[in-house]
């Protein structure tokens, strides 16, 4: 088959099986260059026919390369290489504005609400507020990387912090970069929380997926430099375009050992 979009050749007697070998031809064919994000990848009776394998090996190759993200699947359709995901590493605190600049990206915002409430109970425990009347900025974004949504975005700040915030300053870039330089803040460090989660309906429309898509549910807590709370975000990130990495390094380890 001359035409076949993907070079490269399995080998029968190696001590790989068949469909990591195939997983990793076809990562090849993407790392060079050969298949681009959203060009269609042969059909299950195309690779069996080229390589001389079973149905179910060519499935088993498919499903991992999905659950890694760089394949996706359309019932009907077939199967397409998808688009890289952002990564995001934990080892430094971050403003979603920058970092994704900083991918080549353009990031912008759409606030869906912008207010000063008088928060419940866990709000002003996760902001370490003590006056049961003290107001907050509630505002709620959706994150973009160009045009595409990435994160359904709840943040809130004690108005004390920077009360002459406004709608403008949010929407015009990063609320980090805002707090700098309205309120002076200096930035120390953060906490935050990941859990995994499946779509409601709702945030599934926001973030323009399918129900029950998979995400991260991210919660942080952001510290000035003298080590009082600025912010309180919830935020919800949408799993098939977004990857965590974490480093770990023997100094920042702490084991321990118990025996029963």
């Amino acid at each position: 088959m001359s035409d076949f979009p993907i070079r490269g050749e399995l080998d029968a007697a190696g001590g790989a099986p068949l469909y990591e070998q195939l997983i990793g031809i076809i990562r090849q064919n993407v790392r060079e260059g050969r298949l681009s994000p959203g060009d269609s990848l042969p059909s299950e009776s195309e690779f069996c026919e080229h390589y001389g394998i079973s149905r179910s090996t060519v499935r088993a190759a498919l499903a991992e390369l999905e659950e890694e993200g760089l394949v996706v699947r359309h019932q009907g359709k077939g199967s397409f290489v998808s688009r890289p995901r952002i990564v995001r590493s934990l080892h430094n605190l971050y403003s979603f504005t920058e970092e994704i600049t900083a991918m080549g990206l353009v990031p912008h915002s759409r606030v869906l609400a912008y207010e000063v409430i008088t928060p419940g109970e866990e709000i002003r425990r996760h902001l370490g507020l003590v006056d049961p009347e003290e107001k907050v900025f509630s505002i709620t974004r959706i994150r973009y990387a160009g045009d595409e949504p990435l994160a359904l975005e709840m943040a809130f700040i004690p108005r004390r912090i920077c009360p002459f915030l406004t709608q403008a300053m949010v929407e015009e870039g990063s609320l980090y970069n805002a707090l700098i330089r309205e309120a002076g803040i200096r930035l120390g460090h953060a906490q935050e929380t990941y859990e995994a989660m499946l779509l409601g309906e709702n945030e599934a429309a926001l973030l323009g997926v399918p129900k029950d898509s998979s995400a991260f549910f991210v919660q942080r807590v952001s510290y000035t430099d003298s080590g009082d709370v600025f912010e309180y975000t919830a935020m919800i990130v949408r799993g098939d375009r977004c990857r965590y990495e974490v480093d770990l390094t023997a100094e920042n380890v702490q084991l321990s050992r118990r025996m029963d």
